[in-house]
């Protein structure tokens, strides 16, 4: 997160990064990855599947169904915290599903 005063803020540990440190900008995707239609006699019947995705369609906010479908997300990030996070990412969600 750039500062107004030209600086760069971690988004990781909210400390500044002064100009011309070092850092690290981090982008995230998130990409829906359905499984494929059912098939019937192993043809697919695309009318169906395409009813059926209309029907759970219809009473959502349109921001919520592009949300569910692709995401991204940019940080800047400090040294520290760029190594913290591509050394496990996704240990403090297993943490916090472990301990519930």
């Amino acid at each position: 997160m750039k500062a107004e005063t030209g600086l760069y803020i971690c988004d990781g540990c909210l400390k500044e990064i002064r100009q011309g440190g070092l850092r690290y900008c981090v982008k995230i995707e998130g990409i829906c990855a359905p499984d494929c239609a059912e098939q019937e006699n192993g043809v697919t019947d695309i009318k169906k599947e395409i009813d059926f995705l209309i029907g759970q369609m219809k009473n959502t906010p349109e921001c919520e169904l592009i949300s569910q479908v692709y995401s991204e997300r940019y940080y800047d990030l400090c040294p520290r915290c760029y190594k913290n996070f591509f050394d496990g990412p996704l240990r403090n969600l297993h943490e916090k599903n472990n301990n519930r």
